[in-house]
C-alpha cells in the first residue's frame, strides 16, 4: 500500500499543473465576485468549470494509462469535449441528491450545492473512471469491465483523505489569521487532496487492466529525448507551444524498422521511466544541458546504452562523455546508420563525426512524407546554414559553414500534406534568404499552393524588389528578423549584417509596406555597450514598431567565436550552463554590472514588450482599460 501511495503522489505532482488550473479557476471567480461580476460570470465560470473539470478526469486517466504520458493543452481540450457531459451528468446527480437529503433531514436542508457537492463528489469518483476507463481502453479494445480490487486499508485511507478535505473545507469558518489567506491555502491543499483522491481511485479502477511496461527480451527498443526547456518559461512552452523536434524524424528514418521507437518530446522524466536495456538517444542546447546530463546518467545506471548529440554535445563532447556511452558530433544523416551498426554489435565508439552531405535530405524525405500528418505540429525546414558568421552565433559551426537546400518539389509535398491540419507554417530555417536564387524559386512554388507561413530572414531581403513580393504573394505572414544593434550602436563598424544597421529603419518600412509582420530580435551585451544603450535601443525599437520584439544578453555560447575570445581572456564567470540561457550576462562586462542586468532583465523585456510592440500596445490597452473600469 505504501508503494501504491507513492505512486498516486507521483501521479499527482506529474499533473500539477492541472491541479493549480483548478485552484486558479475558482481564486479568480472569488476575485471576480468581489468586483460584484460573480453574478454576471456565473454563467461563464459555471461552463468553464465543467469544461476544465472533464479535462482534467480524462488527463488522469490516460496519465494512468499512458506509459510515457505528456502533458499539453491540445489533450486537455480534446479531453474537455469528450467527456464534458460527465462531470455534468455528476453535477445533477449531487442537485438531485441534495433536493432529497434535505427532504428528509434539516441538517441538509441548512447547508448549500456548494457543501453538498463538496461533501459527495467521492461518491462519483469510482463511476467517472470507470466510464472514461471504458471510453477509451475497454470498448475499444473489446474488454470487459473487472472488479474493483479495493481492500480494507484502501477503504481506510479513502476515507481519512476524504476527511481531512472536509477539514480543509470548513477550517476557514472556525480560524482567521489576518497575515495568513486561509481560503486560499485551504482551497489549494483541498484541490490537491481531491487530485490525489482522484488518482487513487482511478488507479484502483484500472489497476486489473494495467499491463506491465515491458517487451521481450529480443525486442530493440530506440527512446528518442528531447529534454524541457529551462525554468518556468521552458515548463510553460511545453504545455502551450510544443514544438516537434526535426531530429526525432531523421533518426526516425535512418533507424531500422525492427526497433520501436518511443518518443520522449520535452517529457518530466520520473524514477519509473528510466528502463535498462534501451538504446537512447539525447540531443540539448546549452541552457538545458545539465537536464539532458541528468537523464543520460539515469538511464545509463539503470542499464541502457546512451548516445548524446546537439548543440552543446557538439562542442564539449568530452564533458558529455561523462555522462554517456557515446557522442554523436556533426550531423546524424551521414552516420547515425553506422552507429546502429555498431551498437548492434557491440563495438559502439565514444565519438561519431557526421560529416555535411550536400543531399541531406536524400534518405529521410520519404519518411517525413510518410509521417508528416500523424504529427500535431511541425516545423519544416528548408534551408540549413546562413550566409552570415556572427561571432555570437553557434550556427556557423554546426552547418560547417555551408549553405544546403532540401529540393523545392520536396518542400511543396510536405506543405501539401499539413496545409489543411496546420493554418501557419514555420520553416525552421537559420536564414530562409541565405541563397536569393533558391528563395525565388520556393517563394514561386509556394504561391500556387496558398498557404500562410513565417520564417526567420535576414533583413537584405528589402534590397531584392522582386523576391520581397514574391515572399509576400506566397502568403508570408511575418519574419523574424535579428537586427542585434540598433541603427546607431558602435557594432555597426563590423562586417555582415551590421553594416544594415544605417537601413534599418528604411529596409523595414519597406518590409511593412508589403504589409508583412515584423518580430525583431535585439542583443544586449556588445563591448560597446552601456547603460544608455538601452534608452538607445528603445527609440530604435519604438522608431521600429515591430509586432514583437524579444531582448537577449550576449552570451558566449560553447562552439561561437565570442566563446573562444572569453576563454582566451578569462572573462567567464563560470560555466554553469543553466546561466547560459541568454537572460544573465555570464562574462565580466567591462561597463555593465552582471548582477545589476539579471536583475532588470525581465522588467525592461516587458517595458519594452508593452510599449514599443503592437501586441504588447493591445495588452497595455486591454489592462489600462480594466483598471480604469474596476
Amino acid at each position: 500500500m505504501n508503494i501504491y501511495c507513492k505512486q498516486v503522489f507521483r501521479l499527482t505532482n506529474r499533473a500539477f499543473v492541472l491541479v493549480f488550473a483548478t485552484y486558479m479557476l475558482d481564486v479568480v471567480y472569488a476575485k471576480a465576485g468581489m468586483f460584484g461580476l460573480g453574478l454576471f460570470l456565473s454563467p461563464f465560470f459555471l461552463v468553464l468549470k465543467v469544461f476544465l473539470y472533464a479535462g482534467v478526469y480524462g488527463v488522469c486517466l490516460d496519465i494512468l494509462l499512458e506509459s510515457h504520458f505528456q502533458l499539453t493543452f491540445k489533450r486537455v481540450v480534446d479531453n474537455c469535449k469528450k467527456f464534458y457531459w460527465i462531470y455534468v451528468v455528476s453535477v445533477l446527480l449531487t442537485v438531485i441528491m441534495h433536493a432529497g437529503l434535505s427532504t428528509y433531514s434539516t441538517f441538509f436542508s441548512t447547508i448549500d450545492l456548494l457543501q453538498v457537492k463538496n461533501h459527495f463528489q467521492i461518491l462519483f469518483y469510482p463511476l467517472i473512471a470507470i466510464i472514461i476507463l471504458y471510453i477509451k481502453h475497454l470498448k475499444p479494445n473489446k474488454i470487459r469491465i473487472k472488479p474493483v480490487p479495493a481492500s480494507v486499508t484502501s477503504l481506510l485511507l479513502i476515507c481519512i483523505l476524504y476527511s481531512l478535505d472536509m477539514l480543509f473545507f470548513y477550517i476557514p469558518q472556525f480560524f482567521n489569521f489576518p497575515l495568513l489567506e486561509v481560503e486560499r491555502i485551504t482551497l489549494f491543499a483541498s484541490r490537491y487532496l481531491q487530485f490525489y483522491l482522484f488518482f487513487y481511485i482511478a488507479f484502483l479502477v484500472v489497476s486489473p487492466y494495467k499491463k506491465d511496461d515491458c517487451l521481450p527480451a529480443h525486442t530493440k527498443e530506440l527512446y528518442l529525448i528531447n529534454p524541457n526547456g529551462k525554468g518556468v518559461v521552458g515548463f510553460l512552452g511545453k504545455l502551450v507551444a510544443r514544438y516537434y523536434p526535426p531530429f526525432f524524424l531523421v533518426l526516425r528514418a535512418l533507424t531500422p524498422s525492427c526497433y520501436k521507437i518511443t518518443e520522449f518530446n520535452q517529457h518530466t522524466f520520473f524514477e519509473e521511466d528510466y528502463k535498462p536495456g534501451k538504446l537512447v538517444a539525447i540531443t540539448s542546447y546549452t541552457a538545458n544541458s545539465y537536464i539532458a546530463y541528468k537523464i543520460a546518467k539515469k538511464f545509463k545506471e539503470k542499464g541502457s546504452t546512451v548516445i548524446m548529440g546537439g548543440p552543446h554535445v557538439n562542442f564539449l563532447s568530452e564533458e558529455a562523455l561523462e555522462f554517456c556511452d557515446s557522442v554523436l558530433i556533426g550531423e546524424a544523416e551521414g552516420i547515425w546508420p553506422k552507429i546502429i551498426q555498431d551498437y548492434e554489435k557491440g563495438t559502439l565508439q565514444k565519438k561519431y563525426e557526421g560529416y555535411p552531405l550536400e543531399k541531406f535530405c536524400s534518405k529521410t524525405d520519404d519518411f517525413i512524407l510518410k509521417t508528416l500528418e500523424q504529427q500535431p505540429k511541425i516545423y519544416l525546414e528548408t534551408t540549413r546554414g546562413c550566409k552570415y558568421n556572427c561571432d555570437f552565433c553557434v550556427n556557423p559551426g554546426l552547418s560547417f559553414k555551408k549553405i544546403r537546400h532540401r529540393p523545392v518539389e520536396n518542400i511543396v509535398q510536405m506543405v501539401k500534406k499539413i496545409r489543411k491540419k496546420i493554418p501557419v507554417i514555420s520553416f525552421l530555417d537559420n536564414n530562409i534568404f541565405s541563397d536569393p536564387d533558391y528563395a525565388h524559386r520556393l517563394f514561386e512554388a509556394l504561391k500556387k499552393l496558398k498557404i500562410k507561413w513565417i520564417a526567420p530572414c535576414t533583413l537584405d531581403i528589402a534590397k531584392d524588389e522582386k523576391c520581397l513580393d514574391l515572399m509576400k504573394k506566397s502568403g508570408c505572414l511575418q519574419i523574424l528578423i535579428g537586427y542585434e544593434i540598433f541603427d546607431s550602436s558602435p557594432e555597426r563598424k563590423k562586417r555582415g549584417k551590421y553594416s544594415l544597421s544605417s537601413e534599418y529603419i528604411s529596409l523595414s518600412r519597406k518590409i511593412k509596406r508589403k504589409g508583412l509582420g515584423i518580430k525583431a530580435q535585439f542583443i544586449l551585451g556588445f563591448e560597446s555597450d552601456t547603460y544608455n544603450s538601452l534608452w538607445e535601443l528603445w527609440k530604435f525599437c519604438f522608431k521600429l514598431r515591430p509586432s514583437l520584439a524579444s531582448i537577449s544578453l550576449l552570451t558566449p555560447l560553447p562552439g561561437s567565436n565570442f566563446y573562444i575570445e572569453m576563454l582566451k581572456e578569462d572573462r567567464l564567470i563560470n560555466l554553469n550552463w543553466s546561466n547560459y540561457s541568454m537572460d544573465k550576462l555570464v562574462f565580466r562586462h567591462i561597463k555593465l554590472s552582471e548582477k545589476l542586468i539579471a536583475c532588470a532583465y525581465y522588467p525592461v523585456v516587458l517595458v519594452f514588450f508593452l510599449t514599443t510592440t503592437k501586441l504588447g500596445n493591445v495588452f497595455l490597452f486591454v489592462a489600462l482599460t480594466l483598471h480604469i473600469l474596476f
